[in-house]
């Protein structure tokens, strides 16, 4: 009996020890702070910036996946329970889930940070695919409008903004937040802007219609694509225009993402036509694109570099 009873006495123990660490201040179970929503991980980087240590941000689409992403899952449901607004992209982007995010929880302010944003139109010339009766399937305006600075920069301003309406008592904190934000952004600017001047080659060929307004901001210009809409591989019509863009432009690199590395793109731009084959990041959170600072870097320096 006196052997048992230290053993039960040492298994509640563990059992209490083990309770405690789950429901621990640190565990997200337990963080009393408000909870904020985002749906990718541009915003939720600028959106933890402003909020400093005052807000728990969730975000919807994890890193390495792609943007178009259409499922939400259980876990993240669960995350997402008294959050006080979802910051999205919109435009086609991130709606669908959007609207998957208020089916599951219910009422929840949806706000689109583009407010004061020009919004461009896809560029690329689709007549080929036209032809085919086919449309881009985010519709005329291009939603990557994250991926330039100043872009970013307003993102920044939108975000705070909202957060001031829903926290006026920390009005002035996160102001602070944001001015510390912009000119850190300002100084990144100057520093892509001078990366992207010493590029000796400005016209590029890209898995999909992503870089519209980085290549605009940095001087840039996407002339192709392989995927004609996001997911559906070209026709041979479309290859072939994409080997006469080859020529043409004498381009001798492919960009592809990080979810498409292994895809027939990559088979054919590198295998067949000998093009090397780098890696563009619309979204970011991995390793080298831990931050929105971070990702305009990586993807300025990786164009500027072919």
């Amino acid at each position: 009996m006196n052997k048992i009873f230290p053993i039960s006495v040492i298994a509640v123990i563990v059992l209490l020890v083990g309770g405690w660490v789950w429901l621990s201040p640190a565990s997200p179970t337990r963080d009393n702070r408000p909870t904020l929503a985002v749906t990718i991980f541009p915003l939720a980087d600028i959106a933890e910036r402003i909020a400093g240590d005052r807000w728990n941000v969730v975000l919807i689409i994890p890193p390495g996946t792609t943007e178009h992403t259409r499922s939400l899952a259980p876990q993240t449901v669960a995350s997402l329970q008294g959050a006080q607004a979802l910051f999205m992209i919109g435009h086609g982007l991130d709606t669908v889930l959007a609207g998957q995010i208020s089916g599951a929880i219910g009422s929840l302010p949806q706000v689109v940070v583009d407010k004061g944003i020009e919004l461009r139109e896809f560029e690329i010339d689709h007549a080929h695919q036209e032809e085919e009766g086919e449309e881009h399937e985010e519709g005329d305006l291009d939603p990557h409008y994250w991926l330039s600075i100043p872009n970013g920069q307003q993102i920044a301003r939108n975000i705070t903004a909202h957060m001031v309406e829903i926290d006026p008592d920390h009005t002035e904190e996160y102001e602070q937040n944001l001015n510390a934000y912009i000119a850190e952004l300002d100084m990144l600017e100057e520093q892509l802007q001078a990366i992207a001047a010493q590029a000796p080659q400005m016209h590029f060929i890209s898995a999909h219609d992503a870089w519209g307004y980085l290549a605009s901001q940095y001087g840039f210009e996407l002339v192709g694509t392989f995927e004609p809409t996001e997911g559906r591989e070209p026709s041979p019509a479309d290859i072939q225009h994409l080997e006469e863009l080859i020529t043409e432009y004498s381009i001798a690199a492919f960009y592809t993402e990080p979810q498409k590395q292994s895809s027939s793109a990559t088979r054919l731009f590198g295998d067949g036509l000998g093009l090397d084959i780098k890696v563009l990041d619309p979204v970011g959170g991995l390793a080298g694109r831990e931050s929105y600072i971070d990702l305009m870097r990586y993807n300025v320096s990786t164009l500027a570099a072919n």
